[in-house]
C-alpha cells in the first residue's frame, strides 16, 4: 500500500472511465469518472475537472440531464468547472436548443479537450430522450405528431427510431399498422421469496465477512504498520487541511491514534503496538478541516448502497425474514431513531411528465379577499412554493400580485387553478384559463384541474342551474381541449377534482385520450379518509391531493381533538395539526391546508415522518368509522356526484 499515491487513484478512475467510455459501457464510465471527481481536493487538480467534463457528457448520453453531483464534491471543484461555459451552455440547453447551432468556440473547446466523440453520441441521443418525455405525458400519438415533437420530419425515420427503442426494451409500446404508436408501462418487475432469502442471505455473509475483515485489519501489524509509512512519506502530497494534525491520521485512511494513559506513541513500534493492543476496531472521523455534513454525506453513500438494495426487497418478502436480519445487522433501535431523528418526509412527488410537485401547498379556498394576498407572501416567505387557487375562489388577482411583489421568480414556483363548471364546452376552456392566467400575471400554470365532473349549461330563466349531463357524462370533449393547451404551453400538467373511481375509469378509458390525469384533487381528512380511493389511485400512478386536510368546517376542532392525535402530537412533541399533515403526505398525497394566520402558515409546512406504529394507529383510528363527506352540493346542483351508495 505505501507504494499507491494519491494521484494513482485518480488517473487510475480516469483512464478507466476514459476506456469505458470508448466501449460504450456507459455506466461504468460514470462511476469511475465520479469517483476521479469526488476525491478530496483543496484545489481542483487538472485530471478532476477534464473527468467533470466527461461526466456531464456521459450523464446527458446516460439519463438526457445531468444529475446533481453528490454533496461531498469538493467545492473547489465545483468552482472551477463552472467556469466551463461551453459544457455548461450546451448541458442547458441540450434538447431544447438546435445542437447545430453550437459556437463556433464551443466547438474548438470540445475539440481541443478530446470530447468531440461523447458530444455527439450526446448529440445523437437527443431524439431518443424527446420520445421517453413524450412517452411519460401521452398515451398514444401518431408518428407524424412525434415526429413534429422530435423535430424530424421523416415519418419513416421515425418509425425506425420507435422500433429500435421498442427492440433495446427502451420504450414499451406498440406500432399500429396506421402509425399509431401506442406507450405502455413497464411490466413489474420483482422476485419472489426464495431468491429474496437466497439475496438476504448474501447480504448477511458479507456484513460478517466485512466484520471480520475489519477485526483483522484492526490487528495486522504487516498492515498498520503500511499505513503509517504511507502517512510520513506521503502527508504533505495530501495538504495539512487534508490530512489533519500530525499524529491524528496515518495517511488518508482513517486509523485515529489516542493516547494511552496520557502517552502519546511515537515510534514505529509503540504506535502498531497501541493500534493492535485496542479492542476495538479503530474509529473514522473526519478531519478537523472537514465539515459533518461531508463526512455523513461520504458514510451515508457507503451504507445507502446496502440499504436500497435491502429496502427494494423487503416488499417482497415476509417480514420474519426482515426481522431475523434487522436482529443479526443489530437494527433494534430503528424505531426510536425515526422518532428522535424525526425523519422528513418527500417534498415533492414525480408527475408522468417528469415534473416534480410540492408535497405541501398553501390552499387559497374560502380565503378572504383583503386577507389572501397577506397569507400568500407569508407563505412564500416562510417556504411554501406551491399555491393552489380556483377560477371560482374570486381571488386569483390578490394572489397574483402577492407572488408578484415576494420576487420569487416563476420557475421555482407550482401554480395550480381549475376550470369551473360553467366552462366545460371547449369553445369555453381557453378564454377562462387565459382569464386566470392575467390574474395570476403569468403566462403558464403548472397545473390546471377540472373543478368538478359535472358540466354546466347555461342558467335558466330564473338563474337556477342546469346540469349538462352529456358533456358531464363524457368529459372528453373538455379534456382533449386540455390537451390542446398542454401542447400550447399554457399548461404543463392536468387533472381533476373531486372525481370518484368511476368518473375516473370513464374518463381514462377513453380510446382517443392522450394524457391520463395527473393529478385528483378530493376531500381527504380524519373523518373521510377514502382509503379505497388512495389505493386505486397509487395502482394507477395518479396522485391524490387533499384539500380539507384538518375537516372541514366544524371538523377541523374534532380532528385537533382527538384522543390518538393528540396522544401521537404529545409523544412527537409536534401540534396536532403537524401530525395530521404529515398523515397524509405519509399516505402519499400532497396536502392543502388553508390558513390566513401567519404562525399556522409556517406551522403546516413543518411535517414530519410519523413512526410506523403511530402512523398506523392513526390510519386506524380514521378508517374504523363510517365516513362522512362535508364538501357536497350535489343537492343543490341537482345531480349524485360522488355516487357513494353505487360505490
Amino acid at each position: 500500500i505505501s507504494d499507491v499515491q494519491y494521484t494513482d487513484n485518480l488517473q487510475y478512475h480516469y483512464l478507466g472511465g476514459c476506456v469505458y467510455a470508448a466501449l460504450k459501457r456507459f455506466k461504468e464510465a460514470e462511476d469511475f469518472f465520479e469517483t476521479t471527481v469526488t476525491a478530496p481536493a483543496t484545489a481542483a487538480s487538472a485530471i478532476q475537472l477534464e473527468a467533470h467534463k466527461k461526466l456531464g457528457l456521459v450523464q446527458l448520453i446516460l439519463y438526457g440531464e445531468l444529475r446533481n453531483p453528490p454533496r461531498y464534491v469538493s467545492s473547489a471543484v465545483t468552482r472551477v468547472y463552472k467556469t466551463q461555459t461551453a459544457y455548461l451552455s450546451f448541458s442547458k440547453g441540450y434538447g431544447v436548443a438546435n445542437p447545430n447551432e453550437i459556437p463556433a468556440s464551443d466547438v474548438e473547446t470540445f475539440t481541443r479537450d478530446n470530447n468531440m466523440g461523447l458530444l455527439k453520441q450526446a448529440i445523437a441521443r437527443i431524439p431518443y430522450w424527446a420520445v421517453h418525455k413524450l412517452t411519460k405525458v401521452y398515451v398514444s400519438l401518431s408518428l407524424t405528431e412525434i415526429g413534429q415533437a422530435i423535430k424530424i420530419s421523416d415519418v419513416a425515420t421515425v418509425r425506425t427510431l420507435i422500433q429500435t427503442m421498442i427492440t433495446t426494451g427502451e420504450i414499451y409500446a406498440t406500432i399500429t399498422p396506421s402509425g399509431i404508436v401506442k406507450f405502455e408501462d413497464a411490466p413489474l418487475q420483482t422476485i419472489n421469496e426464495v431468491e429474496g432469502e437466497r439475496l438476504l442471505g448474501l447480504a448477511r455473509a458479507q456484513c460478517l465477512k466485512l466484520m471480520e475483515l475489519d477485526k483483522q485489519i484492526a490487528k495486522s501489524k504487516s498492515y498498520i504498520t503500511a499505513a503509517l509509512r504511507e502517512r510520513d512519506h506521503n502527508a504533505a502530497d495530501f495538504g495539512a487541511a487534508f490530512m489533519g494534525e500530525e499524529g491524528d491520521y496515518p495517511g488518508a485512511l482513517g486509523l485515529k491514534l489516542r493516547g494511552l494513559g496520557g502517552v502519546i506513541p511515537t515510534t514505529m513500534a509503540e504506535k502498531v503496538d497501541h493500534i493492535t493492543q485496542s479492542q476495538k476496531v479503530p474509529k473514522l472521523a473526519p478531519s478537523p478541516s472537514e465539515s459533518k455534513p461531508k463526512a455523513l454525506a461520504r458514510a451515508a453513500r457507503i451504507f445507502g448502497v446496502a440499504a436500497i438494495m435491502l429496502l427494494g426487497i423487503r416488499a417482497v418478502l415476509p417480514s420474519s425474514s426482515i426481522s431475523h436480519l434487522s436482529r443479526a445487522a443489530g437494527c433494534g433501535s430503528h424505531r426510536k431513531l425515526v422518532h428522535d431523528a424525526k425523519l422528513r418526509l418527500p417534498s415533492h412527488y414525480a408527475l408522468p411528465s417528469g415534473d416534480q410537485i410540492p408535497s405541501v401547498a398553501l390552499g387559497t379556498w374560502k380565503a378572504p379577499r383583503g386577507q389572501v394576498g397577506n397569507a400568500v407572501k407569508t407563505a412564500l416567505k416562510a417556504g411554501y412554493r406551491h399555491i393552489d387557487g380556483a377560477w371560482i375562489y374570486r381571488n386569483e388577482e390578490e394572489v397574483g400580485q402577492a407572488i408578484k411583489e415576494s420576487g420569487i421568480d416563476r420557475k421555482d414556483l407550482w401554480l395550480t387553478s381549475k376550470l369551473w363548471n360553467s366552462f366545460h364546452k371547449p369553445e369555453d376552456v381557453e378564454p377562462v384559463l387565459d382569464e386566470t392566467l392575467r390574474s395570476l400575471q403569468t403566462d403558464y400554470l403548472d397545473l390546471y384541474l377540472v373543478h368538478w365532473p359535472i358540466a354546466f349549461k347555461e342558467p335558466g330563466p330564473n338563474g337556477e342551474i342546469q346540469v349538462d349531463h352529456d358533456l358531464t357524462e363524457n368529459p372528453l370533449l373538455t379534456w382533449k381541449k386540455l390537451e390542446e393547451l398542454v401542447a400550447k404551453g399554457k399548461i404543463r400538467n392536468i387533472g381533476v377534482s373531486n372525481f370518484n373511481i368511476r368518473r375516473l375509469t370513464n374518463l381514462t378509458s377513453a380510446p382517443d385520450i392522450r394524457i391520463k390525469p395527473a393529478v385528483n384533487q378530493v376531500e381527504l381528512n380524519f373523518f373521510n379518509p377514502q382509503p379505497e380511493l388512495v389505493k386505486w389511485s397509487k395502482e394507477n400512478n395518479i396522485l391524490l391531493e387533499s384539500y380539507s386536510p384538518l375537516g372541514s368546517d366544524n371538523q377541523v376542532g374534532e380532528s385537533l381533538k382527538n384522543p390518538v392525535v393528540q396522544d401521537i402530537a404529545k409523544e412527537l412533541k409536534i401540534t396536532p395539526a403537524q401530525v395530521i399533515i404529515s398523515w397524509h403526505v405519509q399516505r402519499g398525497t400532497v396536502v392543502l391546508p388553508k390558513s390566513v394566520t401567519p404562525s399556522r402558515v409556517e406551522e403546516n409546512l413543518n411535517i414530519f415522518k410519523l413512526p410506523e406504529e403511530q402512523f398506523n394507529k392513526l390510519e386506524k383510528a380514521a378508517t374504523s368509522h363510517p365516513p362522512h363527506r362535508v364538501v357536497d352540493p350535489g343537492k343543490k346542483w341537482g345531480i349524485d356526484i360522488f355516487e357513494d351508495e353505487k360505490q
